[in-house]
């Protein structure tokens, strides 16, 4: 089930550098999304597709993290659900894999998230999702998750 407001961090695990702003038209990232819902009769609804995460705006060096420019609000919509699809495009040689990690916050709009603590880490402190395996900058990749 989807909280009220949460967001979305890449982790970089492929051994390079993508170059997300300094080469922006080889290199993009983004999470798109169908989310669902059961309408007051308790048929499936689904709703259109959101961008959730889009074109981050600094490059990731390996090992490092990055999150999403803002969070969610579903507090309007209550969706339960999203299906989802990443997809990343690098003209960086890579060999390895890109992350996906989400967090939610439980006190409301610009609330507290994991990611506020002084000693934050992504992959230890957020729930992993997905990812993406690159190894080969001649392909674009994506993957399919689901979140529930």
């Amino acid at each position: 089930m989807l909280p009220n407001f949460y967001k979305f961090h890449i982790v970089n695990n492929t051994g390079a550098t993508i170059q997300f702003s300094t080469d922006g038209a080889n290199n993009t990232f983004t999470i798109t999304a169908v989310p669902w819902k059961f309408d007051s009769n308790g048929a499936l609804e689904y709703g259109s597709e959101l961008t959730l995460f889009a074109d981050p705006t600094a490059d990731l060096t390996d090992g490092s993290s990055l999150e999403a420019a803002a969070e969610i609000d579903n507090t309007t919509n209550k969706y339960l659900g999203l299906l989802c699809r990443a997809s990343l495009l690098t003209d960086a040689t890579t060999a390895g894999v890109l992350d996906i990690f989400w967090e939610w916050s439980t006190d409301g709009s610009s609330g507290t998230y994991p990611s506020d603590e002084g000693d934050f880490n992504a992959e230890e402190d957020l729930e992993w999702l997905a990812n993406i395996v690159s190894d080969d900058p001649a392909e674009d990749r994506g993957v399919n998750f689901r979140i529930e």
